[in-house]
């Protein structure tokens, strides 16, 4: 997974599993989306936790 740029679609409780791993196996999160208002303008790294990750998530209905 090394050298792979993930841009994830969906933050919610699922996503964050897939986002840990990508992470966790070498992977980089470039980008985030999500339509829920409680996760828009959080870092990534905040939803999944405590991770590092320096990814905001934007709104996906007006994301261009």
């Amino acid at each position: 997974m090394k050298g792979l740029r993930i841009f994830q679609y969906g933050c919610g409780k699922m996503s964050v599993y897939t986002m840990k791993y990508v992470i966790e196996n070498g992977g980089t999160i470039v980008g985030a989306v999500d339509i829920n208002p409680d996760v828009i303008g959080k870092d990534i790294g905040e939803i999944m936790g405590g991770y590092k990750v320096g990814v905001v998530v934007d709104n996906a209905r007006t994301a261009n």
